[in-house]
């Protein structure tokens, strides 16, 4: 599917884009049939599909964070990749006396685990961030900081550190993990409203992500519909001719 949208995108910018619709007909590329590329250029210029199309851009220009992590979600990297850098296997020759250190190391490396995502999903290959980006992942630092001061430990839960450095900004987009660890004594009431408030960002994601496949959805459809008119119509002329 990623491969098809590619494809038909590099299509559109290279064939389509500035053109009017008859200069767009005749420089049909060579691998699309003349009456598949004639239905795509009607389609393209039709106003509805350039509506989807012109809002579809403007979500995508209104991200300030561009996502760096390809075509693999948060939440997979945060299972795949952070929570198994952060474990530490036990030894079981180790001295029993020593496991209250061994567990508390381990309790401080997860606390790192909202650095470290942040870090993975949002700093592109090449090292750079966008500033946006660069801002928040200097925050979460500080935020990690600010906790062993204050507090001796940082215990904050990956979903309570986004909270607490994205703020509440509707339709903004988070990478929030799991759910936060039991609550604290004295914390219950507050774990209980970063879960309600975690729970609603979420779904916001995803609407704003399901928001910015309709358009593509639609296309992919209609061109699948008009594929099958097609065949029919093809299906039936061979078959009026073996009569």
């Amino acid at each position: 599917m990623l491969l098809f949208r590619g494809w038909r995108y590099r299509l559109k910018d290279e064939h389509f884009a500035g053109k009017i619709i008859t200069q767009a007909i005749s420089n049909r590329p060579s691998e699309v049939h003349k009456e598949q590329w004639d239905w795509l250029v009607n389609h393209w210029a039709d106003p509805k599909q350039q509506h989807i199309s012109e809002k579809n851009r403007a979500n995508r220009l209104r991200q300030k964070i561009k996502p760096a992590s390809g075509a693999k979600s948060t939440a997979r990297i945060y299972q795949d990749e952070i929570i198994p850098s952060l474990m530490h296997p036990q030894d079981s020759t180790q001295d029993p006396h020593h496991s209250g250190a061994q567990d508390r190391t381990q309790q401080i490396d997860e606390v790192l685990a909202y650095v470290q995502l942040w870090e993975r999903t949002k700093r592109h290959k090449d090292g750079s961030w966008d500033l946006e980006a660069a801002a928040k992942y200097e925050e979460f630092k500080e935020l990690h900081m600010s906790q062993i001061e204050k507090e001796g430990a940082d215990n904050l839960s990956l979903k309570e550190a986004y909270l607490l450095v994205m703020k509440e900004k509707s339709g903004h987009h988070r990478g929030l993990g799991p759910g936060p660890q039991p609550p604290r004594k004295g914390r219950a009431t507050e774990v209980i409203r970063v879960e309600v408030a975690a729970e609603i960002q979420q779904l916001q994601q995803k609407e704003a992500a399901l928001q910015g496949q309709v358009g593509e959805l639609q296309s992919a459809n209609s061109e699948l519909k008009a594929e099958i008119k097609r065949m029919k119509s093809e299906a039936i002329e061979r078959d009026n001719k073996l009569k």
